[in-house]
This record gives C-alpha cells, structure tokens and sequence, in this order.
C-alpha cells in the first residue's frame, strides 16, 4: 500500500515528534515523497500534512494530540505516522474520526525499501 497514493503531486508538509527513529522515518519519508513527485513545503502552503508521532511520555502524547486538533480544526488533511499511529490507532481515531489515514513504522519502513 502506498504511503501517499494520490495520481497528481500534492504539496506537503511533514511535523515530527519523537526520537532519532522518527527523524530517521522522517528522513525516509522525505525521499519517498519526492521520488513521488511531491513537493515538501511550509505548512501554510500545504493541503497536506503528515504528522510522525511518538509515544514515549504521556507529555509527548498530549501535544501530539493537541497538534492533531489543530490541524483538523484549521482543516488541513492529515496523516498521522509513527509509533502513535501503530500503538494507539483508537486513541486517533476518536479524536480525528475514523478516517484519519494512519501509517506505522513498519511501512515507512517497507515502503522505503521497496521504493513505492
């Protein structure tokens, strides 16, 4: 399954939380996005934003949360990745709906190998 699976280029913008192994999923997610054609941008030029979430500290979860909130509210699209997306897909799901794409470390991982 594509990470971003969408026929034209979108633009946009990744946020990460967590560790050294987020950045380096975010690093991962990057070269994938533009292999793809898509275009990394500032959030305010975005329609899209994937959002590498952590779950280390229930500090990290909150603002994760809260962030999550602030998007949707501002009405971007989002795509929630990480080891919050792996862990805690309800805990998402409830506060974004049950449409939220979600993708795990696991993916990014697969995906990057494979290149899709």
């Amino acid at each position: 399954m594509p990470l971003v699976n969408y026929s034209t280029p979108r633009k946009i913008h990744l946020e990460t939380f967590g560790c050294t192994a987020n950045m380096g999923d975010t690093l991962k997610l990057r070269a994938l996005l533009r292999r793809k054609g898509h275009e990394l941008v500032e959030e305010d030029e975005a329609d899209l934003v994937i959002v590498n979430t952590c779950t280390v500290t229930k500090r990290t979860e909150l603002n994760v949360l809260k962030r999550l909130r602030e998007l949707k509210s501002a009405g971007k699209e989002v795509i929630v990745a990480g080891c919050m997306a792996a862990a805690q897909p309800e805990l998402i799901k409830s506060g974004l709906g049950e449409e939220v794409p979600l993708v795990t470390p696991r993916d990014i991982g697969d995906a990057y190998q494979v290149g899709s």
